[in-house]
Order: C-alpha cells, then structure tokens, then sequence
C-alpha cells in the first residue's frame, strides 16, 4: 500500500509538472505572445459566417489530413479550419 501511494504522488508530481511546462512557447529571439484581436476570426465560427463577416479570403490552401485543415489567406492574418470550423487565426 506504502509503494502504491508514493508511485500515485510521483505520477501525480510528474504529470503536474509536465502540464505547467507545457504551456510555455517561445521561439529563438523572441517571446511568446498571445494577441486577441477582434479584427480577426475567432474560434468556432464557421466558413460561411468567417466569409460574410470579413470577406472573401485572398486565397484557400487545403484540405490537408485527417481531419480536413484548411487555411484561408487574408492580407494580413490567415484563418485555419477543421473541416468547417475556425480552429485559430494567425497574424503576418
């Protein structure tokens, strides 16, 4: 019993430990930042509402994999989506 509880505590410390570093990106040179930008898509909207809202895209990429990634190319941000939904939008 004495082993099984030390081996649920290790896990335990491991798993937390991992989940904090997990949530830290940064890229050489430069630190992570997250930006909310209404000017851009959000997650869950769908194709049709990304393309009334803000206009037909410059271009389309995809799909690409399973599930279906597609990308849509504004000036100046991309949208991503998972077969109909927005997953994430990126700014250039």
């Amino acid at each position: 019993m004495r082993i099984f509880i030390s081996s649920l505590i290790t896990l335990f410390l491991l798993t937390s430990t991992l989940q904090v570093n997990a949530q830290v990106v940064k890229t050489p040179g430069s630190a992570a930042q997250v930006v909310i930008n209404s000017s851009m898509p959000h997650r869950g909207l769908s194709k049709t509402q990304v393309e009334s809202k803000f206009g037909q895209p410059s271009s389309k990429e995809g799909p690409v994999g399973k599930p279906a990634i597609y990308r849509w190319n504004y000036n100046n941000y991309s949208v991503f989506f998972e077969n109909n939904i927005v997953i994430h939008s990126v700014a250039h």
